[in-house]
């Protein structure tokens, strides 16, 4: 009854998303009443997906897009921006290529986020980028993604951003330059 208020409310395509998901596994796009009511019941036949919960989201037509930072005490001290370019095994699955690129409105929506939770640690922020290429924030996940290595790549390794807070030196990672740049995820690409 809630999503299906959800939807009436915001209209299809609806979002839905299992709590726990990961990669963009759990994730299904709704185009009807239908497909949302199919969605619901699959999650329904496993009784700890909906005791964590189901969360619906606007559609947002456009590509996926993460930035993934590290930061110490509210003060991001690096990161760097990709878009999904292939996936695996679904359109919503994980990455398997990705582009590295510069995006400032995720740049700061990250930095302000982080901020405002005094974060500390490694973080993966997802977001959609529209036609016009504006970002819309879609998750915060508290952890490194795969694509966290890759500053190592482009002279901003987020590694020696957090060793030189951690120790008070200085680092010589910077912010990450060459891009755009695109980069094949070992092993998802090859399979």
């Amino acid at each position: 009854a809630d999503a299906l208020a959800f939807a009436a409310q915001y209209g299809y395509p609806v979002v839905l998303k299992e709590e726990d998901s990961i990669a963009g596994m759990g994730v299904a796009i709704c185009k009807n009443e239908a497909e949302l009511q199919a969605a619901v019941l699959r999650s329904r036949r496993s009784p700890e997906i909906l005791g964590v919960g189901l969360l619906a989201q606007t559609f947002i037509e456009g590509r996926t897009a993460m930035r993934v930072v590290v930061a110490d005490r509210g003060r991001v001290l690096g990161g760097l921006s990709a878009i999904k370019l292939e996936t695996w095994p679904a359109s919503t699955g994980p990455s398997t290529c990705v582009e590295v690129i510069d995006q400032p409105e995720m740049e700061a929506t990250a930095a302000a986020l982080v901020s405002a939770m005094g974060y500390s640690g490694f973080a993966s922020l997802d977001f959609m980028l529209d036609g016009s290429g504006r970002a819309h924030l879609i998750e915060l996940n508290p952890r490194p993604t795969p694509i966290s290595h890759l500053g190592e790549r482009f002279g901003a390794c987020l590694c020696r951003h957090l060793h030189a807070a951690l120790t008070g030196q200085t680092t010589t990672a910077s912010v990450p330059r060459g891009l755009p740049s695109r980069v094949a995820l070992f092993p998802q690409e090859w399979v």
